[in-house]
């Protein structure tokens, strides 16, 4: 909200938005929604200069066309995730957004019009991999590691994937203490994120870390995470990082309230 307020369509999408551990994409539908609702409240407006932005459905009420909601998807709404059914589930997600509260009508008449499929190819804003293991991992073990462990692992190149930085990055990282997966930080210590490892740390801290490394300037990092990294012992690298690196704007406590199930 704070970035488009006051924005034109034009400026809104070179927003682009993160989520470094979507899952099945809440996060991602959620942003998305709040960009289409902002963009149709600001076409209506006049009805008349962007005929081609919006249009009236058999009731009356004012709808983005299928173009507007493709570009905006593609423009705007990024994710990356291990779990690769997690990912289709994030795509399909999206596209079903996309083509809310249309016809087979409705679609057919902008297909005409736009000359274009309906539903736009996600494989380059939604993609599958480790967010935290990039392929450095491999170039030093390359007289030991098989197919196998590369398909386990799934590294993620960040400047080849996204040769850019993000606006907004949010979500719900991966809680995990390290005695209970200690295979998943042993990979990331030989990587590039070995410098924000410490003893007694969290995965999530990692994903922070690297979430502020991602961002532009004046750009806008939110997480729902654990309380405990404002005292922890293990996260004193993480408090400098977000102490020298950002600049906090909100924190909620939950205090004893328990947020998940």
């Amino acid at each position: 909200g704070k970035l488009i307020e006051g924005k034109t369509p034009k400026q809104i999408e070179n927003i682009k938005i993160l989520d470094s551990a979507c899952g099945s994409g809440t996060f991602l539908v959620r942003a998305y929604t709040y960009i289409l609702n902002s963009l149709l409240e600001y076409y209506k407006q006049n009805p008349t200069k962007y005929k081609k932005e919006i249009y009236q459905d058999k009731k009356g009420n004012w709808r983005l066309t299928t173009d507007i909601r493709k570009n905006i998807l593609l423009n705007n709404i990024y994710g990356v995730d291990i779990d690769a059914q997690a990912v289709e589930v994030t795509k399909l997600s999206l596209l079903l957004k996309v083509l809310e509260n249309e016809t087979k009508e409705s679609v057919n008449q902008q297909l005409k019009l736009f000359k274009e499929r309906a539903l736009p190819n996600l494989d380059k804003n939604i993609r599958c991999g480790n967010s935290l293991v990039n392929s450095s991992y491999f170039a030093q073990k390359t007289l030991t590691s098989s197919s196998e462990e590369l398909n386990k692992i799934n590294p993620f190149d960040w400047d080849v994937a996204f040769p850019f930085k993000f606006d907004v990055i949010m979500g719900n990282p991966p809680y995990v203490k390290e005695y209970t997966n200690r295979e998943s930080f042993e990979i990331v210590k030989e990587t590039d994120m070995k410098k924000y490892y410490q003893g007694k740390m969290d995965l999530w801290y990692f994903f922070t870390c690297k979430a502020l490394d991602l961002l532009k300037d004046g750009g806008l990092h939110s997480y729902i995470a654990q309380n405990n990294w404002v005292t922890s012992m293990g996260a004193s690298i993480l408090r400098n990082k977000v102490l020298s690196d950002s600049k906090i704007i909100s924190f909620f406590d939950f205090n004893e309230f328990k947020v998940f199930k």
